[in-house]
C-alpha cells in the first residue's frame, strides 16, 4: 500500500505542475529509472548449481516520475517520488526481495547540458522479505531513512517526434538503514547510473 506521505508528495507534484502558468517558473514533468550497485550484503544464497545471489542495502532498479522546476538560467529542482525494488535471482522455491519509496529533491546548478547538483532522499517503507521453501518466510521492516544525494547529468540532444529530452546521469548516495526496535545501523552508500526523459 502506498503510504500517505508518498500519496502527498504525489499530490503536492501535479498542483505545482498545474500551477505553472502562476509562476515566473518553467515547469516540465520528468520520468526516470536507474539502477544503484553498493551496499551491505542483507541476504545471500547458494544455488544448487554452485551459484550465489544475494541482496544488498544500496543495489536495486529505481523507477521516478516527478518535476522539473527551472527558478533562474542556472538553477534548477528536480522532485520525485518513485520505486525502488532489488532482489535475488527467481529461483523455482522463491526469492528474497527490498523494497522502498524514494521521495527526492535535489537542486542543480546548469550550464549547457550539464547539471551537477545534490540533494535529500528520504526512503519511505522499506522492506525486506524473504519467501524461499524451506528456507525462510518472513518479513522485516525499516525505519523511514534519510540520505543525501549528489548527482551529475547530461541532457541529450531534444527528440521532437517524442517531443522529449534525454538526460543521462550518475550519483552517489550516502545513507543508513535501521531495522524496526533495533539500534544498530546497516550502511547503505553506493554509486548509481540513471537515465530519464523530460518533456
Amino acid at each position: 500500500m502506498i503510504s500517505k506521505t508518498v500519496s502527498h508528495t504525489i499530490l503536492l507534484i501535479i498542483i505545482i505542475w498545474q500551477s505553472n502558468s502562476a509562476f515566473a517558473v518553467e515547469v516540465k514533468p520528468i520520468l526516470g529509472m536507474g539502477f544503484d550497485f553498493g551496499g551491505e550484503k542483507l541476504a545471500e544464497f547458494q544455488y544448487e548449481n554452485g551459484d550465489t545471489s544475494s541482496v544488498k542495502s544500496h543495489e536495486g532498479l529505481n523507477l521516478y516520475g516527478g518535476l522539473k522546476i527551472i527558478t533562474h538560467q542556472y538553477i534548477e529542482t528536480n522532485i520525485s517520488v518513485g520505486w525502488k525494488f532489488g532482489s535475488t535471482e527467481q529461483a523455482e522455491n522463491g526469492d528474497a526481495e527490498f523494497t522502498r519509496f524514494p521521495i527526492e529533491a535535489l537542486i542543480f546548478l546548469r550550464e549547457g547540458g550539464h547539471r551537477i547538483g545534490g540533494g535529500i532522499s528520504y526512503h519511505k517503507s522499506p522492506k525486506f522479505s524473504c519467501e524461499i521453501d524451506g528456507i525462510c518466510d518472513f518479513e522485516a521492516p525499516f525505519k523511514d531513512s534519510l540520505g543525501y544525494i549528489f548527482e551529475y547529468q547530461y541532457l541529450l540532444e531534444r527528440n521532437e517526434i517524442m517531443k522529449a529530452g534525454y538526460f543521462l546521469g550518475f550519483r552517489y548516495t550516502k545513507r543508513d538503514y535501521q531495522l524496526k526496535n533495533i539500534d544498530e545501523k546497516i550502511p547503505a552508500s553506493g554509486i548509481g547510473f540513471i537515465f530519464g526523459l523530460t518533456f
